[in-house]
């Protein structure tokens, strides 16, 4: 599972502009889930990207 999670951590963070890669390997369950800094700024990117 943790191939397909970088897979997507790193295609997310490359379409999606503004994501913090550390937040993306947090929400996608790459590494264990902790509030960080940048958390907000990256999930308001992601729906930014979603339209």
């Amino acid at each position: 599972m943790a191939l397909a999670g970088d897979s997507l951590t790193y295609s997310t963070q490359a379409w999606c502009a503004g994501t913090d890669l550390a937040d993306l390997q947090k929400l996608f369950g790459v590494e264990q889930y902790a509030q960080t800094p940048t958390m907000d700024k990256t999930l308001a990117a992601l729906q930014k990207c979603r339209g």
